[in-house]
């Protein structure tokens, strides 16, 4: 599953259900690189603005939190974005060949399934 992108407290879909979450510059808090570094670790390279939980009173933790939500409904429940997805999907188209091949394969199967519930073995 590389490629695809966890749910990002920075996304323009992103909502609070506690309507909690804060965007605001670093020099805003006292302890603000910590808070940066500590956002950096969870959603790798950021720009400097702090996504701060006014309710937790720290960073938010984005999909983990039980008030997260998106507004086009695409937060998955292992965390990945469900747009991305999409995207990932749609760039994957498949060659003639493979569509091909993988639909003999199907036949090829329902055809042993066939035969051994008849008790047959079938030999390629």
């Amino acid at each position: 599953m590389s490629g695809y992108v966890k749910c990002n407290p920075g996304c323009k879909f992103f909502r609070c259900g506690k309507r909690a979450l804060v965007i605001r510059p670093v020099r805003a808090f006292p302890n603000g690189r910590e808070l940066l570094e500590k956002q950096r670790e969870m959603y790798g390279d950021t720009p400097p603005l702090i996504l701060y939980c006014r309710w937790a009173n720290d960073v938010c933790i984005g999909y983990k939190c039980n008030y997260a939500s998106c507004v086009k409904g695409a937060i998955l429940p292992n965390g990945l974005c469900g747009l991305t997805l999409r995207q990932q999907r749609r760039r994957q188209r498949r060659s003639l060949e493979a569509e091909l091949l993988r639909e003999e394969e199907a036949e090829l199967e329902i055809m042993s399934n066939m035969l051994k519930r008849r008790g047959y073995e079938y030999i390629e």
